[in-house]
C-alpha cells in the first residue's frame, strides 16, 4: 500500500470515528496506529488470497488451462475450454470454509407424514428410480436377496422412501443435521448424518446409487464419481442429476445464471465433462436432459431480480431467513400463482422447444453403469 493510500485510510478512519481537532494527540496517534496495523493485516490477507487464486491454473476435472475468467455473485469463476465445466476459483481450504445452510429448520415437525411426502414429491422420485431399475437392472428384484440402494446427499429421504417402496434395502448419507433428523425421526430411515467416503460403508456394495443435485457442490467431481463407482456392484448403476452447464438457459443467461448463485455451487458440469472422468474402462455412460416448461423465463426473471438487488445484498450467502417460519415450498398457491405459471410457460415456449430440439435442457441426468 502506498503512502498516499495510507493517508486516505487514516482520513477514512478519522471520519468514521468522529475525531476532531480537540482529540488528545496521543490518543489520536495510538488509535490511528492500531487502525493502520489492522489495514496492513487485511491488505496482506487479500493479497495472499489473490496470489493463491492466481496460482490456480488448471481445471479440476481435465487438468487443462482454466481459460477465460469472470466474476459472478462475489466470486471468481472460469469456464474450461476443454471439458466445458464452469468452476468457482477457490482453494480447497476456502472450499472447506464455505458455510451454507440448506436446513429446513423445525417447521416440518408440525406436519404429518402425508404432508411431508407430498412436499417431497415421492411419486416423481419413484418414477425416476423405477425407470432406471427397469431399463438397466431388469427391475428392482435384481437378485434373490433384496437389491441395495445408496443415496448420497439424501436430504429428507425422498429417494430413500421411493427405493424402499420398490423393494430396495436402503442407506443414505446426509451432512445436514436437520434434513437427516426429518428422514430418521419422521420416516425411520437409515441415514448417516455425515459426508460420504467409501470407508464409511464398510466394504458394502450397491446395485443402485443416487447422486441428485450434489455433484455441483463437490470440489473434485471426478474423484467423487470414481469413489461412488467403486462401491457399485458389477452391473450396478449410478444416477447423477445436476444443473446442466451446457443447457440453453445456462449459455444464454451466462454469468447471471441462477445456478451460479448458491454459495457452495463450485462445479457446474455438462455431458461433455464426462469424457474427462476416465471412466472408459470402468463403466458405460448415458445422458439425457429435461426441464420444466416454464424454466427459461423463470430463470431469466430470477437473474434480473438478483441483478436489481445486487448492490444491496453483496456476496450471496444462501442462508435461510431464520424469522421466516413458513417455508416457501409449503405455502398454499392460489389462482394467481397458477395464472403466473401459465404465463411463464407461454413465454418460455420458444426456448423450451429449442432446448428439446438441441438436447440441451436445464437438468442433466447421467446414468453410469459399472462394467461386469
Amino acid at each position: 500500500m502506498t503512502n498516499c493510500g495510507n493517508k486516505i485510510q487514516v482520513y477514512v478512519w478519522v471520519a468514521q470515528h468522529n475525531v476532531s481537532r480537540y482529540t488528545p494527540p496521543p490518543l489520536l496517534l495510538t488509535n490511528a496506529m492500531v487502525f493502520m496495523a489492522e489495514v496492513r493485516v487485511a491488505s496482506s490477507a487479500i493479497r495472499n488470497r489473490h496470489d493463491a487464486v492466481a496460482r490456480i491454473s488448471s481445471c479440476r476435472i481435465c487438468g487443462n488451462a482454466t481459460g477465460k475468467r469472470f466474476s459472478a455473485n462475489g466470486f471468481d469463476w472460469f469456464r474450461c475450454a476443454t471439458c466445458g465445466t464452469t468452476q468457482k476459483l477457490l482453494t480447497y481450504d476456502e472450499y472447506q470454509n464455505l458455510n451454507p445452510s440448506y436446513d429446513p429448520g423445525s417447521f416440518l415437525d408440525s406436519r404429518n407424514r402425508d404432508q411431508i411426502e407430498d412436499f417431497l414429491d415421492i411419486q416423481s422420485a419413484t418414477r425416476v428410480l423405477s425407470e432406471v431399475a427397469d431399463r438397466y437392472l431388469g427391475g428392482p428384484k435384481v437378485h434373490d436377496a433384496r437389491p441395495t440402494f445408496l443415496d448420497v446427499g439424501c436430504g429428507m429421504g425422498r429417494y430413500l422412501i421411493a427405493a424402499e417402496r420398490l423393494g430396495f434395502d436402503v442407506l443414505g448419507f446426509e451432512p445436514s443435521a436437520d434434513h437427516a433428523r426429518v428422514a430418521i425421526e419422521h420416516f425411520r430411515l437409515p441415514v448417516i448424518n455425515d459426508y460420504f467416503i467409501p470407508e464409511k460403508v464398510a466394504g458394502k456394495v450397491f446395485d443402485l446409487i443416487m447422486l441428485s443435485h450434489v455433484i455441483e457442490h463437490i470440489y473434485d467431481p471426478k474423484r467423487f464419481v470414481h469413489d461412488l463407482v467403486g462401491v457399485l456392484k458389477p452391473g450396478g448403476v449410478l444416477i447423477v442429476i445436476t444443473p446442466n452447464n451446457e443447457s440453453l438457459v445456462a449459455r444464454t443467461i451466462g454469468k447471471s445464471w441462477p445456478m451460479l448463485k448458491p454459495l457452495d455451487h463450485v462445479s457446474l458440469i455438462g455431458a461433455r465433462a464426462y469424457a474427462h472422468f476416465d471412466l472408459q474402462d470402468l463403466a458405460d455412460v448415458h445422458h439425457s436432459s429435461s426441464e420444466y416448461p416454464y424454466e427459461y423465463v423463470a430463470a431469466l426473471l430470477s437473474a434480473l431480480k438478483s441483478s436489481a438487488t445486487k448492490s444491496r445484498r453483496g456476496r450471496s450467502t444462501h442462508v435461510a431467513n431464520a424469522t421466516d417460519t413458513t417455508p416457501r415450498p409449503l405455502r398454499d398457491f392460489g389462482i394467481k400463482a397458477k395464472v403466473l405459471r401459465y404465463c411463464l410457460v407461454a413465454a418460455s415456449a420458444p426456448m423450451y422447444l429449442a432446448a428439446i430440439a438441441a438436447g440441451r435442457q436445464a437438468c442433466l441426468k447421467t446414468v453410469i453403469i459399472r462394467k461386469r
